[in-house]
């Protein structure tokens, strides 16, 4: 009877929603049950229908099925996303975070507010792309995935790119040796959101230059043998024939070639960089033309020195010549 019972309700159970989407207006998709708030309602069906093809897509990419449903949450700013990651356990995201996937809930949570006004579909679609890609990356519990791995994969899969001007400065922290080592991003990523922001850059790097050199099938082979049990690190020398050291390597040069010095010195410039060039270039060409003043002055006082020299010594002569003929004046002026 406990069994029938158990069979009956389960589904029943499992398909209730959760609390915080009581507030959210429901729709459905064939991806599973999608909620919304703060969306434009043209958005929310662009949404409704690009989840599938997006399920697809990542599937295909990383060679594995989901194999069931998951619930998508559509949000419009921070606070709604902390709420949500507060009830389903998770700790407060960072403010520029885009969205949160929860494998073992089944759920994504994306936001609207940041998105690109310009593109906001292509941002939104690369967003929905790199949670669903969790979701499919932890279909099964227990899976030893690094944190950097996890990440640069799911930005892979979604496809993700770096511009060019992000990829010069990557490859010019690599010519410095300024990169992370793998072992820092094994568990999480640094605090802080130039840090983190960082991490998340190099991990995508990392996948790409796996793909690259190794070709996508070897992405697939770990992640078949991290599933099966298998330890990260072990998997990931074997797969490439490298030790981590000498894979870490490899990467980094890959990187530094990726930019020329040119590109990625430039990286070091930014518009208030260049401002204040600009006025250590001006004050520098204001003190060259007050020192060529000051010089200029100084040489019209030391003139004016040897004028006032010259003019002296013409007056001691002059005075000589009356003392000289001052007697006989005298005798005259007397003889008068």
């Amino acid at each position: 009877m406990t069994s029938l019972v158990l069979r009956i309700l389960l589904p029943v159970i499992l398909a209730a929603p959760f609390p915080f989407t009581e507030e959210l207006r429901r729709g459905d998709v064939a991806t599973g049950p999608l909620y919304s708030s703060g969306w434009h309602p043209a958005e929310v069906r662009w949404a409704e229908e690009r989840l599938p093809r997006l399920l697809e897509e990542v599937e295909s990419r990383l060679g594995r099925r989901l194999g069931k449903e998951f619930t998508t949450v559509l949000v419009h700013g921070p606070g709604e996303l902390a709420r949500i990651a507060e009830e389903l356990g998770a700790a407060p995201p960072r403010g520029t975070t885009r969205g949160i996937a929860f494998p073992a809930q089944g759920v994504i949570v994306v936001r609207g507010d940041l998105l690109d006004g310009a593109r906001p579909r292509d941002d939104s679609e690369e967003t929905l792309g790199h949670e669903i890609a969790h979701l499919v990356l932890h279909r099964r519990p227990g899976i030893d995935l690094p944190r950097w791995l996890d990440e640069g994969i799911a930005e892979w899969a979604s496809g993700g790119r770096l511009p060019s001007g992000e990829e010069a400065r990557l490859s010019l922290l690599a010519r410095t040796g300024s990169i992370y080592r793998l072992d820092t991003l094994h568990d999480a990523f640094p605090q802080g959101d130039v840090s983190t922001t960082l991490a998340y850059k190099q991990s995508l790097l990392f996948v790409l230059f796996l793909a690259e050199r190794h070709g996508e099938q070897a992405i697939r082979a770990i992640l078949d043998r991290l599933e099966g049990g298998e330890p990260s690190r072990e998997v990931i020398e074997d797969v490439t024939g490298l030790s981590q050291a000498d894979l870490e390597e490899a990467f980094r040069l890959w990187l530094v070639a990726r930019r020329s010095l040119i590109e990625a010195v430039g990286t070091l410039v930014w518009p208030w960089t260049a401002i204040s060039l600009l006025a250590l270039v001006a004050i520098g060409r204001y003190l060259v033309r007050r020192r060529r003043a000051l010089r200029r002055m100084e040489r019209e006082e030391e003139a004016e020195d040897e004028r006032d020299e010259e003019y002296g010594e013409e007056e001691e002569e002059a005075e000589d010549g009356g003392d000289r003929t001052a007697p006989s004046g005298s005798r005259a002026e007397r003889g008068e």
